[in-house]
């Protein structure tokens, strides 16, 4: 299911995106997983390019990332 606008698709379909950037050098936020076998939190997305543009401002993912100081 895309988390953007909660249409379903079946995985093969979705491009993946894993939260990520916990080091002190590396700025929290979320990076293209085309393998899909990153560790951490996975977001799943389809090709709508609206849905793709609005993932940038998905707020979700700093609720469910244990762990990672988002902006503090």
């Amino acid at each position: 299911m895309c988390v953007i606008c909660r249409r379903r698709f079946p995985k093969r379909e979705l491009k993946r995106h894993v939260a990520c950037g916990a080091g002190a050098q590396e700025q929290p936020g979320l990076v293209h997983d085309p393998r899909q076998t990153m560790q951490g939190r996975g977001y799943y997305v389809c090709s709508d390019e609206a849905c793709e543009r609005r993932l940038a401002g998905y707020r979700a993912r700093q609720k469910k990332c244990k762990g990672v100081a988002h902006g503090r």
